[in-house]
């Protein structure tokens, strides 16, 4: 009998370094290997015998991982393990189609009615779900009533965990540029500050990821040109550098409907030393505690400038509040907690 870990380990997403993290500093120290499904997903399955454990990292957008899944369930494997990414759900829509209007149809059926149970059958076969956040844990639980669903932390690296630095009095946000991220806000609350703080510049470090995202990128640019530096896609061994040159990330994400995934990017902030402010949804508010480990956005555009003018003001309450939140990154996320969360679930 062996042990894989199976995901997309040579992607970009957010997901791929995930699993590199996890089975680096977890999985392979309790014998597991490998198993890249690449762009081959199902057709692995054949490498993998019916005795074998299988953890697979699972996110709505995975479509190899999602098609090795569903072929280990066809095949009579009982022994899968999966990390849902996007709980409660492994695919979405259930129904795929190429008309908009029936998967419209069809997202509404699964979100609202479960697909009246279909296809849930399939998901029981499934030995065990882990999910990286309290709160989906509990959408999953109540989706399907299953009760073999664990909470683990999100990993992450302690020698990648930088200490507080002094930098500029700049704001910045970062990652894959949609209208769910909500570049659009932080940047008009940039605007809002400029009057007390006209020196002060917002970085925008990512790019767009398809269409719809460059024409949303490409309106912002020409919108918002004051103090605003657009740095587009930056390469790991530059992303220090392009952090360094502001002390407060603010990330506005926009509430899911459909599904709970963990913020990896708050904690990527968090992990680079920078004060975090981001809106209370999905499942942000168990990483940011108000004044703990960074700041919540109401979603009113004069009280979170009024409340970020206040922050900015006080450069050693920023200190602090830095100094909490790398703590806090070292003793809920540590490799070693992660992996006693998981020992406990198996």
């Amino acid at each position: 009998m062996r042990r894989l870990h199976a995901a997309a380990f040579s992607g970009r997403s957010g997901i791929s370094r995930y699993a590199e993290d996890f089975f680096e500093l977890v999985l392979s120290q309790r014998g597991y290997e490998r198993l890249d499904v690449g762009s081959e997903g199902a057709h692995r399955a054949a490498e993998i015998d019916r005795n074998d454990v299988v953890h697979i990292e699972i996110g709505v957008n995975q479509a190899q991982e999602i098609s090795l899944l569903y072929e280990l369930i066809r095949r009579g494997h009982r022994q899968i393990d999966v990390t849902l990414h996007d709980p409660p759900f492994v695919r979405w829509p259930y129904f795929k189609s190429s008309n908009g209007l029936l998967n419209s149809a069809a997202k509404f059926l699964q979100l609202y009615f479960n697909n009246f149970g279909i296809g849930t059958a399939e998901l029981r076969a499934v030995r065990r779900y882990f999910v990286l956040t309290q709160k989906g844990c509990e959408r999953v639980r109540r989706t399907y009533d299953f009760r073999n669903v664990h909470h683990i932390p999100h990993v992450v690296r302690p020698e990648e965990i930088r200490e507080y630095q002094p930098a500029p009095a700049n704001l910045l946000h970062f990652g894959f540029i949609a209208r769910n991220k909500g570049l659009d806000y932080a940047l008009a609350l940039h605007q809002a500050i400029l009057d007390k703080f006209p020196h002060t510049r917002f970085v925008v470090i990512g790019d767009s990821i398809n269409d719809e995202g460059a024409r949303y990128l490409s309106g912002l640019k020409r919108r918002y040109t004051t103090n605003v530096d657009y740095l587009g896609f930056v390469e790991a061994d530059r992303l220090a550098d392009s952090f360094d040159r502001a002390c407060v990330a603010v990330l506005p994400f926009a509430a899911y409907k459909s599904v709970v995934p963990a913020s990896a990017s708050v904690l990527n902030a968090m992990k680079m030393g920078k004060l975090v402010l981001a809106t209370d949804v999905n499942a942000v508010g168990e990483f940011l505690r108000e004044g703990q480990s960074g700041y919540l956005l109401s979603g009113d555009l004069r009280a979170d400038a009024s409340k970020l003018s206040e922050i900015l003001a006080k450069p050693r309450d920023i200190e602090t509040v830095v100094r909490r939140a790398t703590e806090y990154l070292r003793t809920v996320h540590h490799p070693d907690v992660v992996g006693a969360a998981f020992d406990r679930a198996v």
